[in-house]
């Protein structure tokens, strides 16, 4: 079952109101193990679960949007609490979601470009994954967060383990794990194009051209009790 993201998205990219993100990217640290199961209640991964993006430029206002499917996966529960469980997602599945979802020639064109090996290189890294590695509930009451989930997260190749809140709720042998919008750095993943590290020195004339490392991500999964 080990990866099997999500970013994550969550990861796919660019946002921005000239600035970049109101978040911090968060922490990354080396790949950690997997949590040991002994006995649990397994829960699938249901269609219809999907990974949402956003990607902008540093100094200008210039963004998109869109997301992206999770294709499957399984959450381990011991009766309420998640302990382990992995996803993943479908790179190939990469869609617009703002403005340039209705212009079959421009949507087309930087589909395409986020696919190829300056961004995700999809041909050779077709999911990204998420496999859990530590689950915590968050104290006190909250409307947008129930938990802080941990876990390694798997793009291009490469493992990071990150921690974002997310919203954990259990109904009628369904499982809903609604994260809330958290920002990575792609350069920890190796995306690096149009970045700081890609262009240079940054001058008037070329910051206009960069985009930003941090890519703003959520997701929305759902997952039904296995018979």
């Amino acid at each position: 079952m080990k990866r099997v993201l999500i970013l994550f998205a969550a990861s796919t990219f660019m946002v921005a109101c000239g600035g970049g993100s109101q978040q911090e990217a968060v922490e990354t640290t080396e790949e950690q193990d997997l949590p040991v199961v002994e006995a649990s209640v397994i829960y699938e991964v249901e269609e219809g679960s999907t990974m949402n993006w956003r990607g902008f430029k540093t100094h200008v206002p210039w963004d998109h949007t869109g997301m992206i499917k999770i294709a499957g996966g399984e959450i381990n529960m011991e009766g309420e609490n998640m302990v382990a469980g992995s996803f993943h997602v479908d790179m190939n599945s990469i869609a617009l979601t703002g403005s340039l979802k209705d212009n079959e020639e421009k949507s087309k064109r930087l589909i395409g470009h986020l696919r190829s090996d300056d961004f995700f290189a999809v041909d050779s890294f077709p999911t990204t994954t998420f496999d859990i590695t530590r689950v915590v509930a968050m104290e006190g009451d909250s409307v947008k967060a129930t938990h802080m989930i941990s876990g390694n997260l798997t793009i291009r190749g490469i493992t990071k383990n990150i921690s974002f809140p997310a919203m954990v709720m259990m109904h009628d042998q369904k499982l809903h794990i609604k994260a809330e919008t958290f920002t990575i750095d792609r350069t920890e993943w190796n995306v690096m194009y149009d970045s700081e590290s890609w262009i240079g020195e940054i001058t008037e004339a070329t910051k206009e051209k960069l985009i930003d490392h941090n890519i703003e991500l959520d997701f929305d999964l759902m997952a039904q009790l296995q018979s």
